[in-house]
């Protein structure tokens, strides 16, 4: 039925108000969606977003009057969504909470015959409801079936259409007959336009949260990049200070003569050569992330250092390898930087400086550790599959001992 010529007018002079009035809209496809729906979800937006549906010829000749008022207005972008079935929700809004009302409304419908699958169809396991007459109808689909109870129950799940497929007149009887409705019909959102920009949907899944995790990310490869070219910057600055300090530790360690302030509440140093690809990656790093809250609020330092000397085991960077650490084990003691190794003439100065007091040659395998009390003395060497849970009582007499000890004060820095 054609449209009067009034109602023509007054729709063209209610766009005119309507692209002056908003900034944003969804461009939405409206196939299969009947009238009913959408004036139950105009109803359900009132106040929040307004929906234009029209002709496209109308909606051209209301806009082409109103870029002759307004030249050069942003609004003028949308002549190139007025096309087939497209539709229009105007907003000044929240996006994220027209989107989410626009995704809510959905209507269940039946397959049709010709009609293309908007999604992949399953036909459930479990009793159908039909007699044993129609076991045949079944049987031509490929639906396994058996008889119980003097009903026909389908045996197994069965993907009936896969998504893009088109309905055919079988599957549609089946679905019908199962009352099965397995589609949703709704408005489907193609683009956005917000302010003259125009994107796709999925930008609005990007929330705070993404944004802080991409900049913590780039902060990240930004301080790994920085280290490995030892240029400061300020996100490599606090893994600078943090690797200094440790060195620092890890000298007084080997040291009965100096010591500096900060060092000076450590009681216990517990050192072992990490990787994060080994078989005893995972039973070390929980019970070492265990000791560090147990004792280290006593004076225990647990240091790490990263080998990739067995197995090549440990490949990643300083960084991948602390972020493995904390992210997979909450482990918060200290670890070194990858200097040198575990073997041979480019060891470790603090494996250097132990194995020395060991019988032992080299050590053997990831995760040997050695235990020194505040003065550096090595207390204990234990091979890989001595687990660190079970140093607690040795670790616990170093500390004890440490805690009651009353010795004269090490030199400060300057005194020797």
């Amino acid at each position: 039925m054609p449209i009067s010529k009034a109602k023509k007018a007054a729709f063209i002079k209610r766009m005119q108000v309507v692209f002056a009035s908003y900034s944003k809209f969804f461009v939405v496809l409206v196939d299969n969606v009947g009238s009913r729906s959408i004036q139950k979800t105009r109803l359900e937006m009132r106040g929040s977003a307004e929906i234009v549906m029209g002709k496209k010829t109308l909606l051209r000749k209301a806009l082409s009057i109103f870029m002759e008022a307004n030249p050069g207005h942003m609004m003028g972008q949308i002549e190139q969504f007025m096309y087939l079935t497209t539709g229009f929700v105007f907003t000044n809004g929240d996006l994220g909470k027209v989107r989410a009302m626009i995704a809510a409304n959905k209507v269940p419908a039946p397959a049709r015959p010709g009609a293309i699958a908007p999604a992949n169809v399953n036909v459930p396991a479990g009793p159908t409801g039909c007699d044993p007459g129609q076991t045949g109808f079944f049987q031509v689909l490929q639906i396994p079936t058996k008889i119980v109870k003097g009903q026909i129950e389908i045996t197994s799940v069965v993907e009936l259409i896969k998504e893009g497929d088109k309905v055919g007149p079988s599957e549609a009887a089946l679905l019908d007959k199962l009352n099965i409705k397995p589609f949703e019909y709704g408005f489907k959102i193609k683009k956005i336009f917000d302010n003259g920009s125009i994107y796709d949907i999925a930008v609005l899944d990007i929330t705070a949260d993404v944004l802080t995790s991409i900049f913590c990310a780039s902060i990240k490869d930004i301080a790994a990049v920085s280290l490995a070219l030892s240029y400061p910057t300020a996100a490599s600055f606090p893994h600078s200070m943090g690797n200094a300090f440790k060195d620092l530790c890890a000298i007084v360690v080997g040291l009965d003569t100096y010591s500096f302030p900060l060092a000076e509440p450590y009681k216990a140093f517990l050192i072992v050569n990490v990787a994060s690809a080994c078989g005893y990656t995972d039973s070390n790093y929980k019970d070492l992330a265990s000791l560090q809250r147990l004792y280290g609020p006593r004076g225990l330092i647990i240091i790490t250092v990263p080998c990739n000397d067995f197995g090549a085991q440990e490949p990643g960077s300083d960084m991948e390898i602390l972020d493995f650490a904390r992210q997979t084990y909450d482990y918060r003691g200290l670890m070194s930087g990858k200097v040198g190794g575990c073997l041979g003439t480019n060891k470790h100065p603090l494996f250097q400086a132990f194995i020395e007091q060991t019988p032992l040659p080299e050590l053997t395998w990831n995760f040997f550790k050695f235990l020194a009390d505040s003065d550096g003395n090595l207390v204990g060497a234990y091979a890989h599959d001595v687990l660190p849970s079970a140093l607690s009582p040795v670790i616990e007499e170093v500390l004890s001992r440490s805690e009651h000890r009353v010795d004269a004060p090490r030199p400060a820095p300057g005194e020797l």
